[in-house]
């Protein structure tokens, strides 16, 4: 069974021995009333940046941002997100009922040459922890981790970057995921190019895990991600309020991690501590503290001693590509 099983809201059991968890059942049915959303239109697999649906007058105002990019409302009524790779679409795709619905992908010609220009995917209603009621926490956080559970069992997928902004309601009612730009296939797919995974939000991260880490994510990372956002749902704010991302590449600044036991619920609260300590029994196993450190030369570096390597490291990361039509697989990527 796989140790970051936890068992689901209240009337579940603790089987096994130790902190072995019993499978969650069944997610009970919230009462949330299903959003009204429009059917999404109907599109080739494929569209061009310059279709009469992405004209700047059809794109009706700007949702989020995503990266580096916006991500709109278009009057036809879908999503369109500027910056997606086109393995971030065939990660939605694989990811099946898990996922919001992929549309289209957009291309444009540069130079050319056939690049991404952006994915449109179905429009969906964001996922606001605060505005969920009382009553409705134990149904959400059973469709939470029935969502999360689905994606690493039956998709065999990891998300990369679980929190509240990244799920959404759909027309149907159900809770979906979206943003899969760090997801990847657990038995691995051969072509997990470091940069693909450096965009995990820190706060959601374990404090043990280091935040210059381009090495694909975990299942364990998905589940400590979840556990932070279920806090969130069950505290009505934000985690680790006022911890920056500048805050971790200060010399000895040890990153905190939630408070499981400042949640209410008997449920709820046991179910976070199971995993936030799982998470520093690993760690501890593994040799791992708190404080941030940089790997080089297949050792750990303590931040005072490693400054230009995170400057290198982030030049690397932050180097952009064109996704481009071309080798045997439909795709590859340049400068």
């Amino acid at each position: 069974m796989d140790s970051r099983r936890r068992e689901s809201a209240a009337g579940s059991s603790h089987g096994g021995s130790g902190d072995e968890p019993s499978p969650s059942p069944s997610p009970s049915t919230t009462c949330t009333v299903a959003p009204t959303l429009p059917e999404p239109p109907s599109v080739p697999d494929t569209i061009m940046w310059n279709d009469e649906m992405l004209h700047s007058d059809n794109l009706v105002e700007v949702i989020a941002i995503a990266g580096s990019g916006y991500v709109y409302r278009c009057a036809a009524g879908c999503v369109y997100k500027m910056v997606a790779t086109p393995r971030e679409f065939s990660m939605m795709q694989a990811a099946g009922d898990c996922s919001v619905r992929p549309l289209s992908r957009v291309m444009e010609r540069i130079e050319g040459q056939t690049c991404s220009a952006g994915i449109l995917v179905e429009l969906a209603t964001p996922f606001d922890f605060r505005a969920v009621a009382p009553c409705d926490r134990g149904a959400v956080k059973d469709e939470m981790v029935a969502l999360v559970e689905r994606l690493h069992d039956e998709y065999g997928l990891v998300h990369g970057d679980i929190k509240p902004d990244n799920f959404v309601r759909c027309r149907d009612g159900k809770l979906r995921l979206c943003d899969f730009a760090g997801a990847r296939r657990i038995a691995g797919d051969g072509d997990e190019r470091p940069w693909e995974f450096a965009g995990h939000t820190m706060r959601y991260m374990s404090p043990h895990c280091d935040i210059l880490d381009t090495s694909p994510p975990t299942k364990d990372d998905d589940w400590y991600a979840l556990a932070v956002s279920l806090w969130e749902l069950y505290m009505g704010e934000d985690a680790l309020k006022g911890i920056t991302t500048h805050m971790a590449f200060e010399p000895n600044f040890l990153r905190p991690t939630i408070d499981w036991s400042a949640v209410a619920d008997d449920d709820a609260r046991e179910y976070i501590r199971r995993i936030i300590e799982h998470d520093s029994a690993q760690a501890a196993a593994q040799g791992k503290s708190a404080r941030r450190a940089v790997r080089a030369g297949g050792r750990a570096r303590e931040p005072e001693e490693a400054t230009a390597a995170q400057q290198e490291e982030v030049k690397v990361v932050a180097t952009p590509k064109y996704f481009l039509l071309g080798d045997e697989d439909g795709w590859f990527d340049g400068r």
